[in-house]
């Protein structure tokens, strides 16, 4: 440290409050993503054509998200509305540790959905084999040790270690001890590297199946093909879920978690943008598929039946028991 510069200052709070902090720390508090991915997880668990490689990748998708909610709930929320300064600066720099690599998980499964959905229309008889469940574990598994090999980096080399900032709302590099930026950041590449081939390749994908899908509706009679139309209503909702994912992204490259005043709404806005893209995704499964939508009308239906027949019952058993009683005296 030098004589003006604290190291990790920049994730500390201004020590007042203005409209703009009330704004976005209720912005982050107030999404109601642990509430939709708990009924996307009870789903996923009670309807059986979800017991399936999609419907455990959706599950460890929501699980993930429900995480990255609770971290910003917490903690990032909190410290926006309040900018706090006497917190110590590794609180932030675990937030953007923890907050990176569930993102960075999140964005990864987002892909593999996509391969799952494209080879589920496009190369049917070779689903069973490619997307087991346990071969899905593998899977995920293998996506999170590189995840962590991906968010160790920012904490390895040299004055680029990311961290969560409650004045600038969002993971910034907050360079190295002496107060320099880094000469070379390396969540630049990874950014646009995720950006350009992973997000943008999985666009590609669901342009690819889509494609399959409207040749197979051509050559065959598909209407009235269940396990057809279960598949195209899975990849409409996988496809509508990667639009707000190659959104954020591309908003994130271009932030570049710089503390750049002219970078600084590419930045607000994807952080902001990627608590609204975990709601998308856990409202989806909702709105893609019926039966989901059934599910949850009989649900209602049930805890509107059982107050009614309470109701129902307790003034007949209340004219039993007063017989009863006039009967013995």
């Amino acid at each position: 440290m030098n004589g003006t510069h604290a190291f990790a200052s920049e994730l500390l709070g201004r020590g007042y409050v203005t409209k703009k902090d009330l704004l976005i720390g209720w912005t982050i508090v107030c999404y109601l993503q642990l509430l939709f991915g708990a009924s996307n997880l009870y789903i996923l668990k009670k309807i059986t054509i979800f017991h399936n490689a999609f419907g455990f990748l959706c599950a460890t998708r929501t699980t993930i998200e429900m995480l990255s909610s609770l971290l910003h709930i917490s903690y990032s929320g909190p410290v926006t509305l309040t900018q706090v300064t006497g917190l110590p600066p590794f609180l932030g720099l675990f937030v953007g540790a923890a907050g990176y690599f569930l993102s960075a998980m999140s964005c990864s499964l987002h892909v593999l959905l996509s391969f799952n959905r494209f080879t589920a229309v496009c190369h049917i008889f070779q689903y069973q084999t490619l997307f087991s469940i346990s071969k899905c574990k593998k899977m995920v598994a293998a996506l999170a040790m590189a995840m962590v090999i991906l968010d160790v980096s920012y904490y390895v080399l040299p004055c680029n270690m990311l961290g969560f900032s409650a004045k600038h709302y969002g993971y910034v590099v907050i360079g190295c001890e002496d107060g320099r930026q880094p000469s070379f950041n390396v969540g630049t590449v990874f950014n646009y590297l995720c950006w350009i081939s992973f997000c943008t390749g999985a666009i590609v994908v669901d342009l690819c199946t889509f494609v399959k899908i409207l040749k197979l509706r051509k050559v065959r009679n598909l209407d009235n093909d269940k396990m057809f139309q279960r598949n195209v209503r899975f990849f409409a909702q996988s496809a509508f879920q990667n639009i707000p994912m190659f959104i954020d992204i591309a908003l994130l490259s271009l932030g570049d978690n710089s503390l750049l005043e002219d970078k600084a709404l590419f930045r607000i806005i994807s952080f902001s943008l990627t608590r609204f893209t975990d709601l998308i995704n856990s409202t989806a499964l909702i709105l893609f598929n019926p039966e989901a939508r059934k599910h949850i009308l009989k649900m209602i239906k049930k805890q509107n039946v059982i107050p009614v027949a309470i109701s129902a019952i307790a003034p007949s058993t209340t004219i039993g028991l007063a017989g009863a009683r006039s009967s013995q005296l």
